[in-house]
């Protein structure tokens, strides 16, 4: 009601008034004027004029008050309508933006309400959805109905709080909808259910997420299961919450087990160098609020209490908004590659043929001792053993007889080392050895125990049995010794020293007086001659393509013969003696020979008794 609505109603209220006040005092008058004198008329009329007047002017402000009021109320109603039809309206929208509907079971008539909304929901007009529960049960999904029905009856005999179900519908475009139905039971006094109200609400995108999450997750958990690598999610407690099968297999336990229990339990994590508890990378994870990179050196240690060596990672599991969830660790089992690393390592250090190590471990470790000695003022001794007459036993034997002989002194040699001393083979027949802070007396008797080992040793191989001997050279490791390069140099010429001096011995280099020993033998060895002793011996005759019948060579008296080439000698006449046993004095090559079946020879010639000198 406007102002202008107000203003007529009390008008009209007015005048209404206004009339029947002087229509009553009117016809008041003229009843007196029947029945009463003019004078007494003329004092009561006046009365009668001031009262209707005071009636009319109490009427009029009635009037008034009465309009005001009524003014007042129609605009508080009016008012109340509008928010009621804003609020309905926003509802409405509200109702339709969420896919929302409401829907009310009449359990006396049978009959069915349903909002604008929920027909709005399915593509169907209002006046076209059915009323009978009947006809709804028509369009719900035949999987779904049998669920739906029976929590609806379980919630109408009080088994349960409310209605609940979620089940399938044909919109009107026969696609089938994902409808979410709630509804609670109203009942009279005897507890009996009469009507039940509730709500739809279309959840079909909720469905096809739910859905497509399904489909991811499983797909992760194929990912997860296909994949080499061992995978274990946790809390942020650090409890399990989720495991591959590789784990199950390389921890021991099965995910339904280990689920909730401390990853630490279910993953130890051991360091291979302490053999204790290593820090686990879940904690790190933790604690850090950071990737974990790969670990080397642990290895994990399985239910059982078997062993497998690991590398680990772990890593934060973090929810849209960035904040850390849990933690995923990582590891894969390394045991092959990390025993192939070590094998490769071994063999980067050490002598495939003897075991020992090899000669750049030698020369690096070297290296350290020479720094020692340096900076500390430690003392220690350098020794370099050089095998006698070994390319006998590979001329005569084969290569195999001579690794075996290098294995069998390789061993040999390694008795008398002590812990901390360091043997190894530098080449061929060339060993060497580091005696950490060992004075120079004790470095000797170290050497003529190694020397006195060779010695009571014999290598026999097959039918051939060799006696064998070395030659060693001493070097002192000081402060005043030069690098590791100077040092094998030095061991070495005393080891010629060693040599020329009668072999099988020990000698200590000495700067002032073994510098020229290297160029003494060279000078030697470069003569390229060999010296000869001559004697009587029934030989074959001296007809180079002739058969040689030979008796036992013995030891002849020594004098000077004619020089000739080293190389003939080997190539010339040692093949033609059909060798049944050879072996080497200490400066010389005696061949002595005994056969058989040769076709004699009638005439006994002079022939020469061999004796090659040697340096190796």
């Amino acid at each position: 009601m406007t102002s202008r609505d107000h203003a007529r109603m009390v008008w009209l209220g007015s005048l209404l008034w206004t009339l029947v006040v002087w229509g009553s005092g009117i016809w008041t008058y003229q009843r007196l004027h029947a029945e009463i004198t003019i004078q007494a008329m003329d004092r009561m009329g006046l009365d009668l004029g001031l009262l209707h007047l005071a009636t009319w002017l109490l009427g009029m402000l009635f009037i008034h008050r009465i309009g005001r009021w009524l003014e007042l109320r129609f605009l508080a109603q009016q008012s109340l309508i509008e928010n009621l039809q804003t609020r309905e309206g926003r509802d409405s929208r509200a109702l339709r933006a969420t896919k929302f509907g409401v829907w009310d079971l009449d359990l006396r008539t049978g009959e069915i309400y349903h909002s604008a909304g929920m027909a709005e929901m399915l593509g169907y007009s209002q006046a076209v959805l059915p009323a009978q529960p009947a006809a709804w049960q028509a369009l719900t999904h035949p999987d779904d109905l049998a669920r739906a029905e029976s929590a609806l009856q379980a919630h109408l005999r009080g088994e349960s709080p409310r209605y609940e179900a979620v089940l399938r519908v044909r919109g009107h475009h026969h696609a089938w909808q994902w409808i979410l139905v709630r509804g609670r039971a109203l009942r009279d006094k005897q507890g009996q259910a009469i009507r039940v109200l509730g709500t739809h609400t279309e959840i079909t995108e909720l469905k096809e997420r739910e859905e497509q999450l399904r489909a991811e997750n499983e797909r992760a958990r194929i990912t997860l299961s296909s994949i080499g690598d061992a995978v274990i999610t946790t809390d942020m407690e650090g409890n399990v919450s989720f495991m591959n099968p590789v784990a199950e297999t390389l921890t021991g336990w099965k995910l339904d087990e280990s689920q909730g229990m401390p990853v630490e339990a279910v993953v130890m994590v051991m360091d291979e160098a302490t053999r204790k508890p290593a820090p686990h990378p879940v904690t790190l994870c933790r604690s850090q609020g950071g990737k974990v990179s790969l670990r080397e050196g642990a290895y994990l240690m399985t239910r059982n209490g078997g062993e497998i060596a690991i590398q680990d990672s772990a890593a934060p599991i973090l929810d849209q908004a960035g904040q850390p969830v849990g933690v995923v660790m990582v590891f894969h089992d390394v045991t092959e590659a990390r025993a192939l690393a070590r094998q490769m390592s071994w063999q980067a250090r050490h002598d495939v043929l003897t075991g020992l190590f090899s000669r750049r471990e030698f020369e690096r470790r070297l290296a350290d001792l020479v720094e020692d000695a340096r900076h500390v003022g430690s003392r220690h001794a350098l020794l370099y053993m050089d095998l006698d007459n070994f390319k006998v036993v590979n001329d005569t034997c084969g290569h195999a007889a001579g690794d075996e002989l290098l294995k069998q002194v390789a061993f040999l040699l390694s008795e008398p080392m002590r812990k901390n001393d360091s043997l190894a083979r530098l080449g061929g027949d060339e060993f060497g050895v580091l005696l950490e802070n060992c004075p120079l007396q004790r470095a000797r008797d170290i050497a003529d125990k190694l020397l006195g080992a060779l010695s009571a040793f014999r290598f026999v191989w097959g039918a051939h049995s060799f006696d064998v001997a070395g030659s060693i050279g001493i070097a002192v490791i000081d402060a005043e010794a030069g690098d590791a390069g100077a040092l094998l140099s030095a061991a070495d010429v005393a080891c010629y020293a060693a040599k020329d001096a009668g072999r099988n011995r020990a000698h200590v280099y000495e700067k002032q007086s073994d510098q020229d020993i290297p160029h003494r033998l060279n000078a030697r060895e470069s003569s390229g001659t060999t010296q000869l002793w001559s004697g009587q011996a029934a030989c074959a005759g001296n007809d180079p393509g002739g058969d040689l019948n030979a008796k036992t060579l013995r030891r002849g008296r020594r004098h000077q013969a004619s020089m000739i080439s080293k190389s003939w000698v080997i190539s010339a006449v040692l093949p033609r003696m059909m060798l049944a046993e050879q072996y080497f004095s200490a400066d010389s090559l005696m061949a002595r020979s005994t056969t058989s079946g040769l076709r004699p020879r009638p005439r006994t010639v002079k022939c020469m008794w061999i004796l090659v000198n040697t340096f190796g």
